[in-house]
């Protein structure tokens, strides 16, 4: 327990900077409820070339946020639209499992990387010409648009990616942000409907990566090494949420997909 995990190559340095690393992805999680596979996995597997090790540890320390900020804002989620999106994420999250194991997969990412970051664009756009504030659809009613079966029918295949990304390479965020983004949320229910899909996320990556053995005690023992970035990340970022406007979310959620989508390009070249 008091050795240095193996992930972090017996060096306190790598360690330390691994720290730093989860502390601003955690902050930027919290804040948005995405991006910490974006910004930690992709910095550490740089910094540690250990794409499996990175993922399954990183894995264990989102719960972390994802826990303390739906023990509070839980009832903000959109529960009918993860009733539809949750089942497709499990299998998605079953056939990721399966490619991590394998150790193929990467020519997946260049092309969503291209798709995402290309939405991205097109959000930011929308948003810097639009200063009305968001969700003016939803307005009436209960602030949620209405579930139409073309919806229902786009989100399967969404979730589905999501779980395979998410299970392949941490980083299962941006088919759903887009899906979540063009429907226009507020960002109290952006956030906690996404961070409510990352958490059932989470639940089948752990139960999957035990059977398929992707996930170990190494791993549990460089996430408890973590854990002190992660409640401070997550502490710092949920500060940053409260000072946000609508406005300004929509802005910085359309900035990081496009981050996201030319990340996972570069990634995968």
């Amino acid at each position: 327990m008091f050795t240095i995990p193996p992930l972090f190559q017996d060096s306190i340095t790598l360690y330390l900077l691994c720290l730093l690393i989860l502390i601003g992805g955690q902050i930027i999680y919290a804040t948005v409820g995405f991006g910490a596979g974006m910004f930690a996995v992709t910095l550490m597997v740089i910094l540690l070339d250990d794409l499996p090790g990175v993922v399954s540890t990183i894995l264990l320390l989102t719960w972390i946020t994802e826990v303390l900020v739906l023990s509070r804002e839980w009832r903000y989620a959109w529960g009918k639209l993860l009733w539809i999106i949750v089942p497709p994420l499990i299998v998605g999250a079953w056939i990721g499992t399966k490619v991590l194991a394998s150790g193929s997969g990467e020519a997946l990412k260049m092309t969503l990387g291209a798709f995402v970051a290309a939405a991205g664009i097109h959000f930011l756009v929308t948003d810097i010409r639009d200063r009305r504030p968001q969700n003016s659809e939803a307005a009436a009613g209960n602030g949620l648009p209405r579930i139409r079966p073309l919806l229902g029918l786009i989100s399967v295949p969404v979730a589905l990616t999501s779980g395979i990304l998410g299970a392949c390479f941490g980083t299962g965020g941006p088919p759903v942000i887009v899906l979540f983004k063009s429907l226009k949320l507020d960002k109290r229910t952006f956030r906690a409907t996404l961070l409510a899909f990352f958490f059932a996320t989470s639940i089948s990556r752990v139960t999957f990566g035990i059977t398929e053995k992707t996930l170990g005690m190494d791993n549990v023992r460089a996430g408890l090494w973590l854990v002190p970035g992660s409640i401070v990340g997550t502490i710092i970022g949920a500060k940053v949420y409260k000072r946000l406007s609508e406005h300004h979310f929509a802005r910085v959620v359309s900035m990081l997909i496009v981050v996201l989508g030319l990340t996972l390009v570069w990634t995968s070249m």
